[in-house]
């Protein structure tokens, strides 16, 4: 979901647009209720994810751009579906996707080892979650929902101070944290 939300950031940060509005949304919901709606993020991943695998591996066999869309929609769903249905392992994915970005923002993502640190890192965040569901789950769609606020406001407002960037997401991802472990039971 991240990396979506990043890309699509960088989309509609420049201008104050509906998709702005709409994404300014979607990140709030994730800083301040991304535990509780876990099961969305979860099957949203499972969906992009399905959608990712079934248009690759049809493109191998086919150039025809409905079936490619076709079997991507059905594969997302199916994943979607399972990933609801075994929930660690979409628990696993939801932590991992939410992770990497903010990782690889921090260590950098130019060089094969910042990469390959980023991701082992966010795999190991994946397991951690697995096994401490709630206050994994709560730091990390907080920082990161804390981190998609700050960027998207951050581009409306043309700032390009990245110590404002990241005192804007620190403090709303503290504010998120402390909202979502009053507001959830274990």
């Amino acid at each position: 979901m991240n990396h979506v939300m990043e890309y699509l950031n960088q989309i509609t940060a420049s201008s104050f647009s509906i998709f702005g509005m709409i994404f300014l949304g979607l990140a709030l919901l994730n800083c301040f209720l991304g535990y509780r709606l876990k099961k969305l993020w979860i099957s949203m991943i499972g969906f992009l994810l399905g959608i990712a695998i079934g248009a690759g591996i049809t493109a191998l066999f086919s150039e025809n751009k409905t079936v490619i869309l076709a079997a991507g929609l059905v594969v997302g769903i199916l994943v979607a579906l399972l990933s609801f249905r075994l929930y660690l392992i979409g628990v696993f994915f939801y932590a991992v996707l939410s992770a990497y970005p903010l990782i690889a923002g921090l260590i950098g993502k130019e060089l094969w080892w910042e990469i390959a640190l980023s991701v082992i890192a966010a795999l190991l965040i994946g397991l951690l979650a697995v096994n401490f569901v709630r206050p994994v789950l709560i730091i990390v769609s907080a920082v990161g929902g804390g981190m998609q606020v700050s960027q998207i406001i951050m581009g409306w407002i043309a700032m390009e101070n990245l110590w404002g960037l990241y005192g804007v997401a620190a403090g709303l991802a503290l504010l998120g944290m402390l909202v979502q472990f009053r507001s959830s039971k274990e």
